[in-house]
């Protein structure tokens, strides 16, 4: 067996001791069930209950679309900041300023704003994802060579063909980090947006095993959630891995997997 197959079954081991542990210390240590469920009955709550894949259906609809807000949002403010000075001195500052407000205090006012819908759901989930983008597009947009700007600005190409055909293209390494960080980001938010706003989904789901102090529930809620983010994460992975080949080369020459056989 080579290393990096070995390597691929040490996150199964842990999970496998971390379920007996679980069963372990519920069995023989006597921990109540409304403290802590037995393993038995949270699968097959996980696997029967039509109520909570519903609910998880709607979160990863909800995760899916402010996901897609924020990357907009944030590449729409980096494009704004690169290319207009006014906007970076004037409005750059104030929008890295509302970052020292916990973003969970705006909640309310879009309730008052927008009521119980979708759009206030959307917006706090929008909210928790575009700053990441924003910063990590700036980032890679300003790291681009003055070179190559000073080539295709004597070649006759504007602000926009140059944001298109030089910027973005080299920016999009440093995006893809700032991706990885929104998806989860938008995770949290959309449980959030639940908690406050929501009629549905996983979030409210969870909200309500709390009142009742259904614990079953509550702990199959999160282990669906967490199976949501790290399929949503390994999604945004997959998609940096097949649009940008050559930095997926360049980090395994960077730091090569040596493989062993056995």
């Amino acid at each position: 067996m080579t290393r990096r197959r070995r390597e691929a079954l040490y996150p199964l081991g842990v999970v496998v001791a971390l379920l007996v542990a679980w069963q372990l210390w519920v069995s023989v240590g006597g921990v109540k069930e409304y403290v802590w469920p037995p393993l038995p009955d949270v699968l097959s709550e996980l696997f029967s209950s039509s109520e909570l894949l519903t609910g998880a259906g709607h979160t990863l609809v909800l995760i899916a679309a402010g996901f897609g807000l924020a990357t907009l949002l944030g590449l729409l403010l980096a494009a704004l900041t690169i290319t207009i000075r006014a906007f970076e001195v004037g409005m750059l500052p104030l929008v890295i300023s509302s970052q020292f407000v916990p973003l969970v205090a705006f909640a309310p006012l879009f309730v008052v704003w927008w009521g119980f819908g979708i759009v206030p759901k959307l917006a706090i989930v929008t909210l928790f994802g575009y700053f990441p983008v924003l910063i990590t597009a700036l980032t890679g947009l300003r790291s681009v060579e003055t070179e190559k700007l000073y080539l295709v600005a004597t070649m006759g190409a504007g602000r926009i063909r140059t944001f298109w055909r030089v910027q973005l293209p080299s920016a999009l390494p440093s995006l893809f980090a700032g991706l990885r960080i929104a998806i989860t980001s938008c995770v949290i938010g959309a449980v959030i947006a639940e908690f406050i706003v929501g009629s549905d989904g996983l979030g409210y789901l969870i909200l309500q095993a709390q009142g009742t102090g259904d614990a079953v529930v509550l702990v199959a809620g999160v282990i669906y959630l967490g199976v949501i983010g790290a399929v949503t994460f390994g999604l945004v992975a997959l998609a940096e891995r097949l649009g940008l080949p050559w930095e997926t080369a360049r980090r395994a020459a960077t730091h090569p997997a040596h493989d062993e056989d056995e």
